[in-house]
């Protein structure tokens, strides 16, 4: 065997990804210590010169990776189950838009996005792959949603378009909007819940008039809330009041984990179905504890690479389609 290196190419779909994690997918078998050993020395390299480990990468670059790496490789491609499959093909009639960029799915309540120790090893982080053209660069996830929390999800197609995505998040460039079935009704019609915390304020100011000024919010009431450390804002709208029970679209401008059913619940009007931070007398129906009420309803973003504005709603599952009007569904 010849002890000339043949260097590897970045290809498309593989550009804007991190070397460091581009060589870690191709080649388990190296820990991120040697991987920044052997940019150090010098025996990786990219178009020929010495590199961090952290660079971003393009398309066409030549990756020089040393052969005892590459031929000693023990990454074992996943084997699908018929399980697997089963979840594969329900997600692919979950697709709600899909470009060169994006996918879109309404994902159904009770999936996990990502696997854990107490959530199983059936997710959709796990079966992405086989929504892949390239096996070496699957999609990729770009935000999360709980495993109660149904809706709009987005993945990524490329390294670029996550990067990009991202970037779009930080910048909250992203608009999204919830339903929430509630256990009461909230003291205000419409209201901005804000959590402030002891680092600088760097939302409040800003976005807290932002949403005072946009017309659905005039009248809105400010709630200040202590909830969590972080700095946290949402807003919320009542659609309607039934039976005993408010339903509310509300709009997440932070992204913190389990933001909404904290708020909710500090407020008095926690999510129906909600275990967690929900009342503790559990809400029935035919003797069966209500699952989670929360949905992902709507997102609105600028696709990054071709400006082009996406508008994705999503409908509510079947569980949470109990407690509403059809007709009134399409209104919102």
């Amino acid at each position: 065997m010849s002890n000339k290196v043949k260097p590897l190419i970045v290809t498309t779909e593989e550009a804007g990804q991190r070397l460091d994690k581009w060589i870690k997918f191709h080649f388990s078998n190296i820990s991120k210590i040697m991987v920044e050993k052997l940019c150090r020395t010098g025996q990786i390299r990219v178009d020929s010169a010495r590199v961090k480990p952290n660079i971003k990468l393009f398309e066409n670059q030549l990756i020089r990776i040393p052969n005892f790496i590459r031929y000693n490789n023990k990454k074992i491609d996943k084997v699908f189950t018929n399980k697997d499959t089963d979840l594969f093909n329900k997600l692919k009639e979950a697709i709600v838009y899909e470009d060169d960029y994006f996918l879109i799915f309404n994902k159904p309540f009770g999936l996990a996005v990502q696997g854990g120790s107490k959530l199983g090893n059936v997710h959709l982080d796990g079966i992405l792959p086989l929504f892949s053209k390239n096996k070496f660069s699957p999609p990729k996830l770009v935000h999360r949603l709980d495993k109660e929390t149904s809706g709009t999800l987005v993945v990524a197609k490329t390294s670029k378009s996550a990067s990009e995505f991202s970037k779009l998040m930080v910048n909250r460039k992203i608009l999204k909007s919830y339903w929430a079935l509630v256990t009461s009704t909230p003291k205000s019609k419409s209201g901005i819940l804000y959590n402030p915390s002891s680092d600088k304020f760097l939302l409040k100011k800003d976005l807290i008039e932002k949403y005072r000024l946009d017309k659905e919010f005039i009248k809105a009431k400010l709630f200040t809330l202590n909830s969590e450390n972080k700095e946290t804002v949402s807003t919320y709208k009542e659609i309607k009041i039934q039976d005993n029970f408010s339903w509310l679209k509300l709009w997440a401008i932070t992204g913190r984990k389990h933001q909404l059913r904290k708020q909710l619940a500090y407020i008095g009007c926690s999510i129906i179905g909600d275990d967690k931070y929900g009342q503790k007398e559990k809400i029935l129906r035919n003797n069966i504890k209500e699952k989670l009420q929360l949905h992902a309803r709507e997102i609105i973003f600028k696709n990054p690479i071709t400006d082009k504005l996406i508008k994705v709603k999503c409908s509510p599952p079947d569980h949470m389609k109990e407690f509403l009007n059809t007709g009134e569904i399409n209104k919102f």
